[in-house]
């Protein structure tokens, strides 16, 4: 789940660039915008959904007796159907069952992500289809990027029904049968999608642009909406933990649900406690494919602007961009490479992150971006907090237990929160420098076109 993330966020920001979406300049209203935010949308809901329900996952809990009979019973007791190919094990006090997927009460639940799946076909179909009205897809692109989509969510949804309807009651029965050919036409969906951005052609973004500046006082977007990505993002690492322990913990039950990428030691629980010291780390979740894919969901469009929210126009300027360019394929190093993969390596990429957002706040500082005369003092302090947490951040990942300990509580169940407060807090405040940034700028543009004459509008 995690290179599926990493993999994606290229072509998905090239698609977005293409249709101007993101960045520190004017943002207008688009059928091809609309078609193409929607179409990255339900791809991390796609994640989401896919993470949720085909990923294994791991029950653990108080033992209730010593045969898979007795503690299948428990579980089904609490609400929690068997599926197919379950294993058991017991190290008292506590047995485990890890299930090949996870299995739903609803059976129409378990096909959602098929859905969803189909819907992103859709769209990605339709983004296409205007960028071949605009002469911007060739005959080749139209064939990959629209007709195989559209192919691709028929043969999905009929088989998705299909499989609905002849095993709605025996979830997990004739899996290769119904598996193989909504895989092969997922993957090509996903071609279609991985190779729009390359078969664009550039030159009809003159012939776009020109239509945009036509109905620019019609179609230009507040500048306001630049700050929504962040507060999704601070709303998502701040609820995250009470988000893990309602449905990790199923609602304070006995029942723990472990759903990492290696499901191997048994004498791991998971997210958010780390297994070597117990204490709480935004690795530990990224360590799971579904807490994975909802951060690639909420830091995707706040590293989209970060991407292009540089001038340029200077040495810092340049220097600025660069390191932004540099943290956004660290946090994608960050996702691809979990816990799991390999630890050591994983702490490699984290401190090389946390350097890297460091520098920027930096450079940030230095190239005018948190200087700027209308909110200079609020910038100034995001930037210094930005800097503070990344070297705390990358003196915890160093040196472990060189920073005293924080214990919150039930809010993070485990022995030290403090890594957890630290790298939540640096990236945060990463989306939330820059996001501010961006909405100066927008805002500066949005001004200078409300104090244009009237004459603009005849253009």
């Amino acid at each position: 789940m995690g290179w599926m993330v990493a993999l994606y966020s290229l072509p998905l920001v090239a698609l977005l660039r293409i249709a101007d979406v993101g960045g520190r300049g004017p943002q207008y209203s688009s059928r091809l915008r609309t078609t193409g935010v929607t179409t990255v949308v339900l791809f991390y809901l796609w994640l989401l959904c896919g993470a949720w329900m085909r990923a294994p996952v791991r029950y653990s809990f108080p033992a209730h007796g010593e045969t898979s009979e007795e503690n299948m019973e428990y579980l089904r007791a609490v609400g929690r159907p068997i599926p197919p190919g379950a294993e058991f094990s017991l190290s008292p006090p506590y047995a485990t069952f890890t299930f090949p997927f996870r299995h739903p009460e609803h059976p129409i639940a378990r096909y959602v992500d098929l859905a969803v799946f189909s819907l992103m076909m859709t769209g990605l179909a339709a983004h296409a289809a205007t960028h071949r009205s605009a002469r911007g897809l060739g005959r080749g692109g139209a064939v990959l990027c629209i007709l195989l989509p559209c192919l691709s969510a028929s043969v999905t949804v009929s088989f998705g029904a299909y499989s609905y309807y002849r095993a709605a009651t025996a979830w997990g029965a004739r899996t290769l049968l119904h598996a193989l050919p909504i895989a092969m036409a997922q993957a090509v969906g996903l071609t279609g999608l991985a190779f729009l951005p390359l078969l664009h052609s550039p030159e009809s973004g003159v012939t776009y642009n020109v239509d945009l500046v036509r109905k620019s006082y019609v179609n230009k977007l507040t500048p306001g909406r630049s700050l929504v990505p962040p507060l999704v993002a601070i709303f998502t690492f701040a609820t995250l933990p009470e988000v893990f322990r309602r449905f990790s913990f199923l609602a304070d039950s006995d029942v723990h649900v472990d759903s990492r990428m290696d499901l191997s030691d048994a004498d791991i629980l998971g997210a958010p406690c780390s297994a070597v010291d117990g204490t709480a780390s935004l690795s530990s979740y990224v360590d799971s494919p579904f807490y994975a894919a909802l951060l690639g969901l909420v830091f995707f469009f706040p590293l989209l602007d970060m991407c292009a929210s540089s001038e340029r126009i200077s040495g810092c300027s340049k220097l600025d961009a660069a390191l932004s360019q540099s943290l956004c394929f660290a946090l994608l190093m960050f996702v691809a490479f979990p816990l799991s993969y390999d630890a050591a390596l994983h702490r490699s990429i984290s401190v090389l992150t946390f350097l890297l957002a460091a520098a920027r706040a930096v450079t940030q500082f230095s190239a005018g971006a948190c200087v700027m005369s209308s909110v200079d003092n609020v910038q100034v302090v995001l930037c210094v907090l930005q800097l503070v947490a990344s070297l705390v951040a990358v003196a915890l990942e160093v040196i472990p237990g060189s920073l005293p300990t924080l214990h919150l509580g039930g809010y993070v169940p485990c022995t030290d929160g403090f890594p957890w407060v630290a790298e939540s807090a640096v990236f945060g405040l990463l989306a939330l420098t820059t996001s501010i940034h961006v909405f100066m700028a927008r805002h500066a543009d949005f001004i200078k076109d409300a104090a244009r004459p009237k004459a603009a509008d005849l253009l």
